[in-house]
């Protein structure tokens, strides 16, 4: 009964401890998560991001802000209908607009400079493929004006030759490095499909 009892009270224990943590945590990082967790499977791209979805992120000692996808799984709001001007801009994290919010991206600045739409299409993890990929769908579906192809110097020249697919893989709405990839995962309640 004394055995029973003890480890009763350091299950009780255990399960307070992380609930404290969790609430420590949640106050002190605004309820955020310090990477992106909106990534689906792609067959194509490796990854997508997740349509329709929202989450709030605080990157490294940025603010924390609230990342939005449209029904496309783009960055932002729908996309109003194709219009003879439309800007397509294509790239990874810095045009996606990691650390900022939706009307602080890029592409946000752009549209409100030039009065046009701006189609947001950077997703972070992509590289020059999934770049030209992405401009030979959406120019043959929106037929925009201009396309801005923005290269990330930093890793976009590395990642040539280099399909995302092989690159990452999507682990419970994470994009993790193939390498680093866990090959199977334990199921959880209220955790994303794995």
């Amino acid at each position: 009964m004394r055995v029973l009892a003890a480890i009763l009270k350091v299950l009780v224990g255990l399960t307070l401890g992380v609930v404290i943590a969790e609430l420590v945590f949640r106050a002190r990082d605004d309820g955020a998560f310090p990477h992106l967790n909106l990534y689906e499977e792609d067959a194509s791209l490796g990854v997508k991001l997740a349509p329709n979805s929202q989450m709030k992120l605080k990157l490294g000692t940025n603010p924390t802000t609230t990342i939005h996808t449209n029904a496309l799984g783009f960055r932002g709001s729908d996309w109003a209908s194709p219009a003879p001007t439309d800007v397509l801009v294509v790239g990874d994290s810095q045009v996606f607009g990691l650390g900022v919010e939706d009307g602080e991206t890029f592409s946000a600045q752009l549209a409100a400079l030039r009065k046009v739409n701006v189609l947001n299409a950077g997703v972070p993890t992509y590289g020059p493929g999934e770049y030209t990929a992405l401009v030979e769908r959406l120019v043959a579906e929106r037929k925009p004006k201009h396309v801005v192809y923005v290269m990330n110097v930093s890793n976009d020249l590395f990642e040539l030759g280099k399909p995302n697919s092989g690159r990452h893989h999507v682990w419970d709405g994470w994009a993790v490095r193939s390498e680093t990839a866990p090959t199977s995962t334990v199921k959880f309640p209220f955790r994303h499909a794995v």
